[in-house]
């Protein structure tokens, strides 16, 4: 990461400003998602994981984020290159296994626009952020747990609501009848609402979950860490436990 901010910062040659860097523990929760651009759970983590980082040009043109986004893109390009599949091993000696590169995002819009070659505006341009993250294109770990190992509950989904002016990402648990809704709901949480799906509570009003599925007689959720799968697990219930994915 700090070779490719370093190469960024010599061919872009103008200001930097770090928006978002490392984020400790206490900060990483779903209140905190809007501090990085992307503002998804997984983007967050990535920054509590010493994966990623946010910057922008100080006073901001859209010349000058122009000129970050191709100096990013050639940095991006020049470690690729010196990166490669090592069977299981760190392309890199800096780098952990499986990763091998970095990869960078903006704003959906604004990045639609400078990959096309299109002018920002003034305004996109006063809010134009970079997140720069190493990335990972081996195998790639999810945790899964238990949220519950014994449910009545029909579905389960993750649900992204506002509060605020804020978005969050809750767990909704799906029942036939309302006394088997109110029988799972969480202590203090909301009497369960009639939909056309059924009778429907929040398990968890916030959650880093990156899914949930019904398996067997349970409930299970995947998350992007361990930290995350521990915290969110029924008491109780096994410890969480990793599954291999292909990135």
């Amino acid at each position: 990461m700090l070779d490719a901010l370093e190469d960024i910062r010599i061919r872009y040659g103008d200001g930097l400003r770090v928006r978002l860097s490392h984020l400790c523990i206490g900060h990483n929760l779903a209140a905190n998602v809007g501090l990085c651009v992307l503002a998804t759970p997984d983007s967050l983590a990535s920054h509590a994981k010493g994966h990623a980082i946010d910057i922008s040009p100080t006073g901001a043109t859209p010349a000058k984020c122009r000129a970050l986004w191709n100096a990013a893109k050639a940095a991006a390009t020049a470690l690729d290159a010196t990166c490669g599949e090592h069977s299981g091993e760190p392309s890199r000696a800096e780098f952990p296994e499986g990763f091998a590169g970095v990869s960078l995002y903006s704003q959906p819009d604004v990045q639609t626009k400078l990959n096309a070659g299109t002018a920002l505006t003034a305004k996109e341009a006063s809010a134009f952020v970079m997140h720069l993250q190493v990335i990972q294109n081996h195998e790639m770990v999810r945790w899964e747990c238990w949220i519950r190992q014994k449910t009545k509950a029909k579905g389960v989904r993750i649900q992204t609501y506002d509060f605020g002016g804020d978005i969050f990402r809750g767990i909704i648990a799906v029942y036939d009848t309302e006394q088997d809704a109110k029988s799972e709901s969480p202590p203090g949480s909301e009497a369960p609402s009639k939909t056309d799906k059924g009778w429907e509570i929040y398990l968890h009003r916030i959650c880093f979950a990156l899914d949930v599925r019904r398996q067997d007689s349970g409930i299970i959720g995947v998350f992007s860490s361990s930290f995350f799968a521990e915290a969110y697990k029924e008491p109780g219930s096994p410890p969480a436990w990793p599954v291999e994915r292909q990135q």
